[in-house]
């Protein structure tokens, strides 16, 4: 390991094979990514992992790279285990920057595949298919989760349970905690339900939208969705 580089996730045990769970390895590497405030990479491989893993302090996770159609070759892929139940990759910390991976499921997994759950997080080209529940979701369905001030960059969800990406955050007085964010570049096709479905999020950015052929609609507003702006897209094609 070279002093300043990133920490890779090779050096904690994982073979990234598709068929060895890699869970211990995965969680040891995010522990200390989070707890040292670190950059970590993930090289080219499929990762499987069969427990939730916690991102609970400020760190980079980056891989080599993503493709946005699922099983279409991904240089660096997480896979969910269809035994796991609940959220692929748990963000509960601020300042969060996830980039260029995929992050695939297999079938029979339940709960999302990014629950961002913190402030002035970071996406950028990720695609994530084929989640239980919610492709990616910011906030929670209780009170007290702030997700304010997010960004995306370059975001492909396809073929998600439910949602391709659920923005929905409410606080204890009936407004949001999902606002301020930014969004230039969302993908959001075949989803069991909305490509975006917007809940309690507030003046958010969303620029360069593809939502076509999820069950639902492209875009669904919903309840505590206010001053939200649309520039440009696709949002009316093939949705049911």
């Amino acid at each position: 390991m070279i002093k300043g580089a990133p920490l890779n996730l090779l050096d904690y045990g994982a073979i990234g094979d598709g068929v060895t769970n890699d869970t211990t390895a995965i969680q040891a590497w995010v522990l200390d990514l989070c707890d040292n405030n670190l950059e970590g990479y993930a090289p080219a491989g499929k990762y499987l992992f069969s427990s939730t893993i916690i991102v609970d302090g400020k760190c980079s996770i980056i891989g080599a790279g993503y493709s946005e159609n699922s099983g279409n070759g991904s240089a660096t892929e997480f896979l969910k285990a269809s035994t796991l139940n609940g959220n692929g990759f748990r963000v509960t910390a601020p300042a969060v920057y996830l980039a260029n991976f995929a992050m695939e499921g297999q079938a029979g997994n339940g709960g999302d595949g990014l629950s961002i759950e913190s402030n002035t997080s970071t996406l950028e080209n990720i695609s994530v298919h084929n989640q239980g529940n919610d492709g990616v979701r910011y906030g929670t369905d209780t009170v007290g989760s702030n997700v304010n001030k997010f960004q995306i960059r370059n975001l492909i969800c396809h073929s998600n349970g439910r949602h391709g990406v659920f923005l929905n955050a409410p606080d204890a007085f009936g407004s949001s905690n999902c606002n301020g964010g930014l969004i230039n570049g969302l993908n959001v096709q075949t989803n069991g339900n909305e490509g975006l479905s917007i809940g309690f999020a507030a003046a958010n950015t969303i620029t360069g939208i593809v939502a076509e052929l999820n069950t639902s609609y492209g875009v669904g507003l919903h309840n505590g969705a206010s001053q939200n702006a649309f520039f440009g897209g696709d949002i009316n094609e093939n949705n049911d």
